[in-house]
């Protein structure tokens, strides 16, 4: 069972709003890296356990349903209503990632170009410096 973990605070004040996503991402990874879980964000679902799976096998299977339940409930909790209702509820935490950066990933990176793009159009005016 995991406990509480105090580095969670940083994603309450810094919720996802859609303006925020790399933040906001970076700081769901360093919580996810903390309970040693972040390998979940990016690995598929795991298929159904066969009938005759080995005890190692089912003890990784649950293991990582454990993993996307914690993750999912701190994702969950860091985003705002209206991005969780266009999630339409996944189950998956590496659907949910994908799904958020599809939303918001590429306008981030837009934002970033607009501004680069802007200081380097930028020029020091004689005098000024």
């Amino acid at each position: 069972m995991a406990s509480f973990n105090p580095l969670a605070t940083i994603l309450s004040p810094k919720s996802l709003d859609g303006n925020n996503y790399d933040q906001w991402k970076t700081n769901l990874y360093i919580v996810l890296d903390f309970e040693r879980i972040k390998f979940i964000a990016t690995t598929p679902k795991p298929q159904e356990l066969a009938a005759n799976a080995s005890e190692e096998t089912l003890k990784q299977f649950i293991d990582s349903q454990w993993a996307n339940t914690i993750a999912r409930c701190y994702i969950l909790a860091s985003i705002a209503e209206h991005i969780q209702k266009q999630l339409n509820h996944p189950e998956c935490v590496s659907d949910i990632v994908q799904t958020l950066n599809a939303m918001f990933a590429k306008s981030s990176s837009t934002a970033k170009q607009a501004a680069i793009g802007a200081l380097m159009n930028t020029r020091v005016i004689g005098g000024s410096v």
